[in-house]
């Protein structure tokens, strides 16, 4: 707890002890596995949590899988009714393991979609834990976020190989999903739907800023589909007016993402994000790229680009001030600016030396002296996939011939595929 509340101190004497808070609890790990408790799965979960906002993003994801497994271990997922009848537990012990348990579900899922790794908590779980969540005392957000993870669980089986490959059939099925997460979307309550109300509960934003995440995710991909079809020129038939659609829900979802996370920021402080908030700026920063870095059709206007350049210019100073609060930041920002490189974006993000793999920060950058440089690895959520892409394969990241290093090629514009997301 010491660690994570570290992060949001606005004194760099604080925040430097975050790591010897964290490491001091490292040094209990192995009494707290030998005699577990509920506060040792918070525990697993809080240092999953510090260590993706660290830029490690492994060890994160690996504490989050032992929380999940106690959560077996320690009977979370059963049903204390009984225990409750016979007087072992009250009723509030029984609201806390539900609260646990579906935060420990949600924690799974969100890794399992950024990591494009298994999940550890099976659905049907969940499912029977339904009567107990039904009468429990109201979980707030707790329970919209939930409804939401059963989204992304979808999401994750059919967009991270878990099912049959992808293809231009899939595209009706991709749509289907998007249409419902849309329609729970719209379903929040007043004070917790940004659709509804610009006065939202302090707790909603990070909930509506993953909404349009998942819909950046699910839309990418059904552009990657159909351009991978389009190009086999399998049955002759395009999708450019289908592919300029999905552009547009993309650009849109983006553009929604920035202005919650401006509100945000001029109501509660920089210092004040929380961890799901640093992984959608980066979908949106990257989707903003993209739509500007994208080639114009011929005989369009569109304005939009003055807005995406503007919206860009706040996510890029968000971006600044974020690292000495959130280390993983600076690993996004570097991401960012390899993708630029040698593009009308160039240096928007800070230069990155290619030869030696380290960036030129500006004057502005606010990592020096403040906090210890990212590790080499990747940030915490997709981050393994966009540094093992660029770093040891310079592979397909976004788009059939298209290479990161400037001194490979002169595009000065590249495809929303996948914008360093998703494979």
């Amino acid at each position: 707890m010491l660690a994570c509340a570290t992060r949001i101190r606005t004194s760099s004497s604080v925040r430097k002890l975050g790591r010897a808070y964290a490491d001091l609890a490292k040094k209990d790990i192995v009494f707290e596995l030998e005699r577990p408790t509920i506060a040792t799965l918070q525990g697993f979960l809080l240092l999953s949590d510090f260590e993706a906002t660290s830029a490690r993003d492994r060890i994160g994801w690996t504490y989050n899988g032992i929380a999940c497994r106690l959560i077996f271990d320690l009977g979370l997922h059963e049903d204390c009714s009984r225990l409750i009848r016979h007087g072992i537990l009250v009723q509030a012990d029984a609201d806390l393991r539900v609260s646990l348990f579906l935060s420990a579900f949600v924690y799974d899922r969100l890794w399992a979609l950024y990591l494009g790794r298994p999940s550890c908590v099976p659905m049907n779980c969940l499912e029977q834990r339904r009567p107990q969540v039904a009468s429990a005392k109201s979980t707030g957000p707790l329970e919209h976020w939930v409804a939401l993870c059963k989204y992304i669980s979808e999401v994750t089986e059919k967009l991270n190989g878990f099912g049959p490959p992808l293809d231009h059939t899939s595209v009706d099925i991709l749509l289907d999903l998007s249409a419902r997460i849309s329609a729970a979307h719209d379903r929040l309550p007043p004070g917790i739907s940004s659709k509804q109300t610009s006065e939202l509960c302090v707790t909603a934003y990070g909930l509506n800023i993953q909404y349009h995440g998942i819909q950046i995710v699910l839309h990418r991909t059904l552009v990657k589909v159909l351009l991978q079809h389009d190009s086999s020129k399998a049955d002759g038939v395009v999708h450019d007016d289908q592919i300029k659609n999905f552009r547009r829900i993309l650009y849109d979802n983006a553009v929604c993402i920035c202005r919650l996370l401006l509100t945000y920021r001029e109501m509660f402080g920089v210092e004040n994000f929380i961890t799901v908030m640093l992984d959608n700026m980066y979908i949106a920063a990257s989707t903003l790229v993209s739509h500007i870095l994208q080639p114009p059709i011929m005989g369009e206007q569109d304005g939009s680009y003055c807005e995406a350049s503007r919206l860009l210019g706040f996510l890029t100073e968000t971006m600044r001030d974020l690292p000495k609060y959130y280390p993983v930041v600076e690993k996004m920002r570097q991401t960012l600016s390899r993708i630029t490189e040698n593009t009308i974006l160039a240096g928007s993000f800070g230069s990155m030396n290619l030869s030696n793999g380290t960036q030129n920060l500006d004057s502005h950058s606010v990592m020096a002296n403040t906090v210890a440089q990212p590790v080499s690895g990747s940030w915490g959520s997709m981050g393994a996939l966009v540094h093992d892409d660029f770093l040891l394969g310079q592979g397909n990241l976004l788009g059939d011939g298209f290479s990161p290093d400037p001194r490979l090629t002169d595009n000065l514009w590249f495809p929303d595929v996948t914008g360093g997301l998703l494979q």
